[in-house]
């Protein structure tokens, strides 16, 4: 949460912060892993830290408009790409990878 009051604090008043955050893997509940950050969680850091959020959301790019998509290490999907084209045929969830994306404005 410090670094983005940090963030917050130095960015001037009208400016914009913005942040990708990788998320490639399954989601894990606390206390195992607590520091994935999911949109959910950086629109709270964002908000506590005094910025208006304009954008926050987790997705992936890799596969548009499908979607059984997961967190996990991406299959890499391009031409020719039989292991992504069979799963996806089959129904089967696809891993790809995540990030978690957002904008801020400072008022």
């Amino acid at each position: 949460m410090v670094w983005v009051k940090e963030l917050a604090r130095v960015c001037k008043k009208g400016g914009s912060v913005i942040t990708i955050c990788p998320v490639s893997w399954h989601r894990h509940k606390f206390p195992v892993d607590c520091w994935r950050i999911y949109s959910d969680g950086m629109r709270v850091l964002y908000e506590e830290a005094g910025l208006d959020v304009k954008l926050c959301r987790t997705e992936t790019l890799e596969v548009p408009g499908y979607k059984r998509v997961i967190p996990g290490k991406s299959y890499k999907p391009g031409k020719g790409n039989f292991k992504l084209l069979t799963r996806k045929l089959l129904g089967r969830r696809i891993i790809c990878v995540f990030d978690t994306i957002a904008i801020g404005a400072k008022p």
